[in-house]
């Protein structure tokens, strides 16, 4: 399996969220393209959804916003690229980010 160990712009940015097997991904679009981690950003607080997502995006990632778990599946379901769930744990509805983590790990394992 070929590899594109592309570091990303100041990952320490965000401190230790992330290791090192985040910041490196494989080779994933064809020969010679590498592969930028998406990461979906649960968070039903909009204000604190958009600073996660602007530490995300300025550590050099790809980051996807969902404001609830259901909008969360939503968003798994449409974009197979998504690779790292960051969710808040108390959310409004019938599931908590607990329980979309579990619900994620089932049915998406690559996530």
């Amino acid at each position: 399996m070929n590899h594109c160990l592309e570091p990303r712009p100041r990952p320490a940015k965000i401190g230790k969220l992330l290791c090192n097997q985040v910041l490196f991904g494989p080779l994933s679009a064809g020969f010679g393209a590498c592969w930028v981690m998406k990461i979906l950003v649960v968070e039903d607080e909009p204000l604190i959804r958009l600073g996660l997502a602007t530490a995300i995006e300025e550590a050099g990632y790809e980051v996807s916003e969902a404001a609830s778990a259901a909008e969360a599946i939503r968003r798994l379901e449409a974009d197979h690229n998504i690779r790292l769930l960051l969710t808040d744990v108390d959310m409004p509805g019938g599931m908590d980010g607990i329980a979309l983590a579990h619900y994620v790990r089932d049915r998406w394992p690559p996530v």
